[in-house]
């Protein structure tokens, strides 16, 4: 599979399709898709088909889930663009990491070594160190 760029759309079909598969889910879905169908029919005849009671919380609970889906791939794509800023604003300056973040002064340290009491980085190295910093929870890499 080639690497592709992130598809919102394409994220929320798939997480919708594995829900589909799940038994409870498949349950509901199937309820309001035959309460749409019906619901078709009697508009095509002049008719509005009121959903009963059972319907009205299956339409509920879908309209749950839709809510749910949406915010969680709202905080996955905030969650995205934190990392890429944090990657690209520190991408090629370990001295501003340095100034900026002392909670990874320890981590620099250990990547090159101090010359004159100054750290001199690797600038390929600390940008692939700092990349793995940024995405380490998808990545699955060791620091």
């Amino acid at each position: 599979m080639k690497p592709q760029p992130l598809d919102q759309g394409n994220l929320r079909t798939k997480i919708i399709d594995r829900l589909k598969n799940n038994k409870q889910f498949k349950y509901l879905y199937n309820e309001f898709e035959e309460f749409l169908e019906c619901s078709k029919n009697e508009l095509s005849k002049g008719f509005v088909l009121h959903p009963n009671e059972n319907q009205k919380v299956v339409i509920d609970i879908l309209a749950l889930f839709e809510l749910t889906i949406e915010e969680t791939i709202k905080e996955i794509k905030q969650r995205i663009e934190k990392a890429c800023y944090f990657y690209w604003l520190y991408k090629d300056k370990p001295a501003l990491l340095w100034k900026e973040r002392e909670e990874y002064r320890r981590n620099l340290m250990k990547l090159d070594k101090l010359e004159d009491d100054y750290y001199r980085f690797d600038v390929d190295n600390y940008n692939e160190w700092l990349f793995k910093l940024a995405f380490k929870d998808v990545m699955k890499c060791q620091l």
